[in-house]
């Protein structure tokens, strides 16, 4: 069974928007650092973290299974989630290339961040129905040391 990344999902909204999306990246990585030593895969978790967009989903899909064979009821679309986190990636990230000192253009920034939360958020709810099945566990309280630097330079 895999041992995923399990947090409250209101907690990954709050560390996505207050890094300006780096905690997504660290997020990413726990899962499929979890998948690797699951599946004894040779895969670089910190390279499909980075490249999120490429990979996210099929760790969505992953995500998924693990979930509804453990009776999860509530699905959804990898294919879709993954197409709403690519567009809003790639808006936020043409967003973050302008030269305009526009606070309208840091609103819609902001805006933008929060919404790659949406499908993220989605998945981590299946990855808390999973770990609570499989392993009892409850969510994640408290922060990790890696948590706290990765806020303090967010």
């Amino acid at each position: 069974m895999i041992d995923y990344f399990s947090i409250p999902p209101l907690r990954l909204v709050i560390f996505t928007i207050l890094t300006g999306g780096f905690y997504e990246i660290y997020w990413f990585y726990k899962n499929w650092q979890a998948v690797k030593t699951a599946d004894q895969s040779k895969i670089h978790p910190w390279a499909r973290a980075v490249f999120a967009p490429f990979y996210c989903r099929s760790l969505f899909k992953k995500i998924l299974e693990s979930a509804t064979s453990q009776g999860y009821q509530n699905s959804y679309s990898p294919t879709w989630l993954a197409i709403i986190y690519i567009l809003v990636t790639v808006v936020g990230n043409a967003l973050s290339r302008s030269e305009s000192f526009d606070p309208t253009v840091g609103i819609v920034m902001f805006m933008v961040i929060s919404l790659v939360c949406i499908p993220l958020v989605i998945v981590q709810k299946a990855i808390n129905y999973h770990q609570g099945k499989v392993f009892g566990a409850e969510v994640k309280k408290g922060y990790s040391t890696t948590e706290v630097i990765i806020i303090i330079l967010g």
